[in-house]
């Protein structure tokens, strides 16, 4: 029988626009999830012209891995100009942002094993955020060492930079690293989420929280 954490590994695609409706402290939000893929953006994209708030997730895990309709586009550069197009979209100017590095979990399990800058001079295509500046993490090396969490910390920072550097209009961006399996850190990071959002609803008539 499927346990707790069973479900909260649990990936589903998503596909489409589907709206959630929450009500919390007696405040209701309404979340429409939708997919991120090249071929789900046309469904959505220009359709959302009075949100308060856009919540971009970006996996951080997927710094080696490929698009399955695009066996040459990597994961997390297609996210960097996913986010890109969004937070420059005028549909979105009056939008606040809040930007999850998630799958954090995944991204520390895989370091020791994958690296995230990879120079390939013979085959350039097989290159791979050659502007990163490390450390680096050296194959094998202990999790929790020293050296291992220098370099953990400093490929989540620059993962962020590449992500926030996107916006060109000054624009405030609240970015949190998540992994859905972190329950405490779901909690925590939703509760900072539901402040910015509200502040963006009650700006936008005029008041402040």
């Amino acid at each position: 029988r499927p346990n707790q954490g069973d479900w909260l590994r649990v990936r589903v695609r998503s596909s489409g626009v589907y709206e959630e409706v929450l009500t919390l402290d007696n405040a209701e939000f309404h979340i429409w999830d939708v997919g991120g893929q090249r071929n789900e953006r046309r469904k959505w994209f220009h359709i959302f012209d009075k949100v308060h708030v856009v919540m971009f997730v970006a996996a951080i895990s997927e710094y080696d891995q490929v698009l399955y309709e695009d066996m040459n586009a990597n994961r997390f550069i297609e996210a960097i100009e996913l986010f890109a197009k969004m937070v420059r979209n005028p549909s979105f100017r009056n939008s606040g942002f809040i930007l999850f590095l998630n799958k954090s979990d995944l991204y520390r399990a895989k370091l020791n094993k994958s690296p995230i800058r990879v120079v390939d001079d013979e085959h350039p295509e097989n290159s791979r955020f050659v502007d990163f500046k490390g450390p680096y993490c050296p194959v094998g090396e202990t999790i929790g060492s020293k050296l291992f969490e220098e370099c953990h910390e400093a490929g989540i920072k620059y993962m962020q930079e590449k992500l926030l550097s996107q916006s060109k209009a000054n624009k405030i961006i609240h970015a949190h690293v998540t992994n859905a399996t972190d329950t405490q850190n779901v909690d925590r990071v939703f509760t900072a989420c539901k402040a910015v959002i509200l502040q963006r609803a009650l700006a936008s008539i005029g008041l402040k929280l």
